[in-house]
């Protein structure tokens, strides 16, 4: 648990198991706007295996979410080389009320043997946040952060009354290195949610940010509920990111409802 600090370093590179826990397997939280402006950046998580064991496949469930970030900001949840193995748990990563975080790298639902675990709820859920990042990392103009996102028993990546989000460069459904499909209900799910980016990004031509390999999941791949000025292209959806192997999802590649301006 970590309230009103910054700059720790949760992880490193053993890592720590982290599992058994009567609530969250992380939980951060600033909720003091002076000690928020002290600090001025966050904490880091990484390499940590949470709700799965040391002997690869081992399941040391906690009660709650694996990681918390509760009215926080410029946290860093995993890099492109130093992943947390999140599942066993109700949400992988949860962030409410926040800003500016950073959820990267990071193989949520699976174990490091890389069988599917799953997570009960979602694999990513945001609510009530702005400027938060799902497999982009803050600066980089290399998109090589995605986050594995698969067995989740509501949405990949859940986004609920929330503005500029990013989320690009993910695997949500399946295992890119085996290409087995590990479903979440929907791949992608937009609620209320406006100015959010969903796959690829261009400035002047130049690629920023890739676009998503969103397939094997149960539902729809995108869906989109009310919001507007979401932006949803470069993605794979149905196929791999080789852009040949079939990996169907089980509803519509993109669903948009109550929307405009999309």
């Amino acid at each position: 648990f970590v309230e009103n600090a910054g700059a720790n370093w949760i992880g490193g590179d053993r890592g720590n198991d982290i599992g058994a826990a009567h609530d969250a397997g992380v939980y951060i939280t600033m909720t003091d706007p002076a000690e928020w402006a002290l600090w001025g950046y966050g904490n880091r998580v990484y390499s940590n295996r949470i709700g799965v064991a040391t002997n690869l496949s081992g399941v040391v469930t906690n009660a709650g979410d694996g990681v918390v970030l509760y009215y926080c900001g410029k946290n860093w949840i995993g890099d492109a080389h130093h992943p947390n193995w999140i599942a066993n748990g109700k949400n992988g990563v949860k962030s409410m009320g926040c800003l500016s975080n950073d959820i990267s790298g990071n193989r949520i639902g699976m174990a490091p043997d890389g069988t599917i675990h799953g997570n009960d709820d979602n694999g990513v859920y945001i609510g009530y946040s702005r400027n938060e990042e799902v497999g982009i990392t803050s600066g980089s103009t290399q998109n090589d952060a995605g986050n594995v996102i698969v067995g989740s028993g509501q949405q990949g990546v859940y986004v609920f009354d929330s503005d500029h989000i990013g989320v690009a460069g993910n695997a949500i459904g399946h295992d890119p290195q085996t290409l087995v499909a590990g479903p979440n209900e929907n791949g992608v799910y937009l609620s209320l949610s406006s100015n959010c980016l969903i796959g690829l990004h261009k400035v002047s031509m130049i690629s920023v940010f890739d676009g998503n390999t969103i397939a094997g999941n149960r539902h729809h791949g995108v869906y989109v509920g009310g919001g507007f000025s979401n932006w949803i292209g470069g993605n794979c959806i149905g196929v791999a990111s080789n852009g040949q192997t079939v990996i169907p999802n089980g509803g519509s590649g993109v669903y948009l409802e109550h929307s405009v301006g999309n």
